[in-house]
């Protein structure tokens, strides 16, 4: 059985990671061109358990890659127009991984987005909990037996270096920053930079968040790694093309955001790549919006700070998660220190609560994600 795994962004690179040789199989990865930025954790395909991966520049080479291999079996970690080209030979079956979870605004939004037409044409449908489902049985008539739950190998990695993680990884990971010596590590995941319904409510918080945590750091000597959606310079002018929207505030932040590029108590994460080596050392992760990232500090079981501090975003809760009461909600940022304080001087007070959510939502976090998946693909022929 020959098996394709496909991606058309660095992004996707985790997706596939956990997955390894296997004998009666030849699978074979393509993907973008690795690109270094800092070399501060691994960044290339080096930590794949699949050996054979070809690396493109253009992605029309992936439709080379399909003629010339002719998998059985075609792996995608996104439904962009670039897979929707995508050309496979006859019998073969198309099979999506979804890149992180689905949360429950997407389905009612979805319509606002411009239809689900680009979710139809897989043989299966690779997903995370009971809202995937939904979502997809809303979106593809007749997707019954189509859905596989429970699945998303991303989390094998996270997973992984949970259970390899040492003192000595992280002294090595810091001593590559500016601030080697911090008394605490801080994750910032950022929900910005769209001009998209879902969006709107969340994009200032993630550049007053920034701005916010680079004084807070500063005054506590902390590290603030911060993983943006976006580089610097889109950035830049998404707050520049918007400066005069939504009430004026992109413009206050232009020059802010800017000072506070190349601070040594913030460090800007330029790829998708190695994330979970960041969660690792963390001793808190912040979000402020609808991210995955919400579900990896459970399963590192590190404190989760969610910063929503308008008001159609108090409360924004897209995982059902809240009512669990396994993380902090802050929705004034003159609570931020504190609340930081706090949970860094008590990292195992919510761990319990994390873990019956992971269970509520049917999460297994075993490492073996990946092996729920190949399963069912092998069931496909």
């Amino acid at each position: 059985m020959r098996i394709l795994y496909a991606m058309t962004s660095l992004a996707h690179k985790r997706v596939f990671q956990s997955f390894i040789d296997r004998p009666e199989s030849d699978q074979v990865v393509v993907g973008p061109k690795t690109i270094i930025f800092d070399g501060i954790v691994p960044e290339g395909y080096e930590e794949f358990g699949i050996s054979k991966i070809i690396e493109y520049e253009d992605v029309s080479k992936v439709q080379d890659v399909v003629s010339s291999f002719r998998p059985d079996i075609y792996v995608q970690a996104d439904m962009s127009l670039s897979q929707k080209k995508i050309k496979l030979p006859p019998k073969c079956k198309r099979v999506y991984v979804s890149h992180g979870l689905v949360g429950d605004h997407v389905r009612e939004i979805k319509k606002q987005l411009g239809g689900t037409d680009a979710w139809l044409g897989c043989d299966l449908y690779c997903g995370g909990t009971k809202i995937f489902e939904r979502f997809i049985n809303g979106s593809i008539p007749n997707s019954d037996k189509k859905v596989l739950l429970n699945a998303i190998p991303q989390l094998d990695i996270v997973y992984d270096i949970k259970n390899k993680y040492n003192d000595g990884l992280k002294r090595k990971i810091l001593g590559k920053t500016k601030n080697p010596g911090p008394k605490a590590v801080l994750f910032f995941g950022g929900f910005c930079c769209k001009d998209r319904i879902d969006f709107w409510d969340h994009n200032e918080d993630y550049f007053r968040s920034c701005i916010e945590l680079e004084k807070l750091a500063r005054k506590n000597n902390w590290l603030v790694f911060v993983k943006p959606r976006q580089f610097y310079s889109e950035m830049r002018s998404f707050l520049e093309s918007n400066k005069n929207r939504w009430g004026g505030w992109p413009k206050k932040y232009i020059s802010e955001y800017a000072d506070i590029q190349n601070s040594k108590f913030m460090h800007f994460i330029k790829t998708s790549s190695g994330l979970h080596y960041y969660y690792a050392i963390s001793d808190v992760i912040m979000i402020n919006g609808c991210s995955t990232m919400e579900i990896e500090a459970y399963c590192v079981e590190k404190p989760l700070l969610v910063i929503n501090s308008r008001g159609k975003t108090i409360g924004f809760d897209p995982f059902h998660t809240n009512d669990f009461g396994c993380r902090y909600n802050i929705d004034n940022y003159n609570n931020i220190e504190q609340t930081i304080i706090h949970s860094i001087n008590n990292p195992n007070e919510n761990t319990f609560r994390q873990r019956e959510v992971l269970s509520a939502l049917g999460l297994t976090i075993d490492g073996k994600m990946n092996e729920r998946v190949y399963d069912k693909i092998r069931s496909l022929i």
